[in-house]
């Protein structure tokens, strides 16, 4: 187990990876979108784009947990004041410049419009500001029509409700298992009654414009998932004896591997079910010091550091890169990815160090020592 209980190596490398699945992902999906040839139904495009936000959320919840639990543990107390700076800090400049260029500034751009999606932007609009605003993006996304170079914060909006809760839970109740049981069970429940009780009523109604959204994709019970294995890190939990072993880990790797690339999917239960393969594959990677894999490389470290951007910038990008190839007559699957990868790896860049690295110098003001 890692000494430094601060740093965990290859996370870094795993939100690299989580962002380039969402990018692959997504540059089919923008082509189906644009009415261009696309690879958008193949099982594994398909499945790697809901399995890199799993990954951020089940990373998300591992790392935020074991911080929190650290903190306790050595002050005797959680300050939720500085918790919540912290997430502002981090999160929010980045997600509300994406909130301006998407409702105020690329809707003006005729090279960036995109037939049956662009025009409806405006249908409703207070409403959908509202809640995009106030980090509701996954709501947004259910109940209206997807609005372009904006969708993707549907999975910003779990991580910031997550983040509300969180704290004061592991703050005020002192069974921390409970807590991460009880959740996981909770959202299961709530996902089996919303499914068989009132996804009829609700597709009548008219209520959700995207109904396979609402109850397919992955949502907080991933990052409780992430957080019940910090708190068995933290704890020692005898289960790491078999975490931790090597036949475990290639067990692990060999069928996550298998499931991914033929793009299986778990009926009912595949977000819990990849939560629970990457919580495994994440502990050994940050925190077992006979893991069988190692991710760690100046390249994905640096990669991961500005992964936020390559989530947040990458629709914009994909369309840019995609529109133009288009004008150009230029079809290649490899080139459009990787233009695509290289694009958004610029604007990221200079996000992370113009914009965001100033906040996050801001943030170190309120870390506990």
């Amino acid at each position: 187990m890692s000494n430094n209980k601060h740093y965990f190596p290859n996370l870094n490398s795993l939100r690299f990876i989580a962002a380039l699945f969402v990018i692959i992902h997504h540059v089919e999906q923008f082509k189906e979108f644009l009415g261009y040839q696309n690879y958008s139904q193949l099982p594994f495009i398909k499945l790697i784009g809901k399995f890199g936000v799993i990954l951020f959320f089940v990373l998300s919840g591992y790392l935020i947990t074991y911080l929190l639990l650290m903190e306790q543990n050595k002050n005797g107390n959680i300050s939720l004041k500085q918790f919540y700076i912290r997430r502002i800090l981090r999160i929010w400049p980045l997600y509300f410049i994406i909130i301006i260029l998407a409702f105020f500034i690329t809707p003006e751009i005729n090279f960036l419009k995109i037939d049956g999606l662009t025009e409806h932007i405006h249908e409703n609009f207070l409403i959908k500001i509202f809640l995009y605003v106030f980090f509701l993006p996954n709501l947004a996304l259910a109940l209206f029509p997807i609005i372009p170079f904006i969708s993707q914060l549907w999975s910003v909006g779990y991580e910031e409700q997550f983040y509300i809760i969180w704290p004061i839970l592991i703050k005020k109740i002192k069974n921390k298992q409970l807590i991460f049981l009880t959740v996981i069970l909770f959202f299961i429940i709530l996902k089996i009654l919303t499914y068989f009780v009132f996804k009829d009523f609700l597709i009548q109604m008219n209520y959700f414009k995207n109904v396979d959204f609402f109850f397919k994709m992955p949502s907080i019970n991933c990052m409780a998932i992430g957080a019940w294995f910090a708190y068995l890190l933290h704890r020692k939990s005898y289960l790491l004896n078999f975490i931790f072993d090597k036949r475990t880990q290639f067990l692990n790797y060999l069928l996550l591997s298998f499931f991914v690339i033929f793009g299986i999917n778990i009926p009912f239960f595949n977000s819990e079910f990849y939560s629970l393969s990457i919580a495994i594959m994440l502990i050994n990677l940050s925190a077992n010091t006979n893991t069988i894999l190692n991710l760690e490389n100046r390249a994905f470290n640096f990669l991961g550091k500005i992964s936020y951007g390559l989530y947040m910038f990458h629709p914009l990008m994909i369309v840019i890169v995609l529109k133009s190839f288009n004008h150009l007559n230029i079809k290649n699957i490899f080139l459009e990815n990787i233009t695509s990868l290289l694009l958004t790896i610029i604007i990221s860049f200079f996000s992370y160090n113009f914009v965001e690295k100033r906040f996050i110098l801001m943030k170190e003001k309120f870390k506990k020592n």
